[in-house]
């Protein structure tokens, strides 16, 4: 039963993907855009865990430790853990 719930919310996350991407993107004229993408590491959609990563890529090269931090943190796990 808790499968089947937690298939339905990754349904409704996916469903909503293109219009949460999109607006990331155009949140990037923002002061805090790079820690809005910091919290999006851990995103449960690997599109947005790619694009938070991919434009972070020049800007951040602690990786390591913003992982160790969520995981500490107990920030979606499940999620850091499988990639």
């Amino acid at each position: 039963m808790v499968s089947q719930s937690t298939h339905r919310i990754n349904k409704e996350e996916k469903k909503f993907e293109r219009i949460r991407l999109q607006t990331i993107y155009n949140l990037k004229s923002r002061e805090d855009f790079i820690k809005i993408l910091n919290t999006l590491l851990s995103e449960n959609l690997v599109s947005i865990r790619d694009f938070a990563s991919y434009t972070l890529k020049n800007n951040i090269s602690d990786f390591p430790n913003i992982y160790e931090y969520n995981l500490k943190n107990k920030i979606n796990i499940i999620v850091l853990l499988s990639g």
